[in-house]
């Protein structure tokens, strides 16, 4: 950070300018996420993670340290603790399809239901490892038992990832997007068994 009140961020191996930013009067990394920064200036507090956009809200003081979720505040002389979920982050991860830096960004600081969100996401793509730590961390036995139960088919080679997929859509009560996902996995009499128990005869 310069006296211009400019941050910038380089890459320490090759000295490479990755971006820069104005308005910064204060600037603290986040000890526990090496791609996630935070800077205050113009009572603004300003986040950056990875390659996204800058995420901007109203915010007086000066940044001091920044660790997981939590931002540590100066304002005057009173020391304060903001809790900054990493929602957005976990949800641009999950655009893009990286589960694993998608469960980083949660293990940051998410509310319950964006867990439910990237443990559902895991399971349509197959990850059971990201699925099975997202559902663990809200206790939800119900999908737990579905991760553990798809773990014991692929051990015993009779589970594809769009089966698993199939599944997890049932259980979200997705039931067409299921159908579609069984059939995909060359599993059509699942979606018939869904359906009948469904009593939805027609669609079965």
């Amino acid at each position: 950070m310069d006296d211009q009140t400019r941050v910038c961020v380089y890459d320490v191996g090759t000295k490479e300018l990755l971006w820069e930013a104005e308005g910064a009067n204060s600037v603290a990394f986040n000890s526990s996420h090496e791609d996630s920064l935070c800077f205050s200036g113009d009572n603004h507090l300003s986040i950056k993670v990875g390659d996204f956009p800058i995420d901007r809200r109203p915010m007086p003081g000066f940044v001091v340290g920044f660790n997981r979720s939590m931002v540590y505040v100066l304002h005057f002389v009173a020391m304060r603790t903001v809790d900054v979920p990493q929602s957005a982050a976990m949800s641009r991860y999950l655009e893009m399809g990286k589960l694993d830096r998608a469960y980083d960004a949660a293990c940051l600081g998410v509310t319950d239901q964006d867990w439910r969100t990237l443990g559902a996401a895991a399971l349509q793509h197959g990850d059971l490892q990201v699925a099975k730590g997202a559902f663990s961390r809200v206790k939800d036995a119900r999908f737990l038992s579905l991760v553990f139960e798809s773990e014991t088919k692929e051990a015993a080679g009779g589970s594809a990832p769009q089966e698993v997929a199939g599944e997890a859509l049932a259980y979200a009560g997705r039931f067409p997007e299921a159908a579609r996902a069984f059939v995909r996995a060359g599993k059509p009499e699942r979606a018939v068994d869904m359906f009948v128990d469904l009593r939805l005869w027609a669609e079965a």
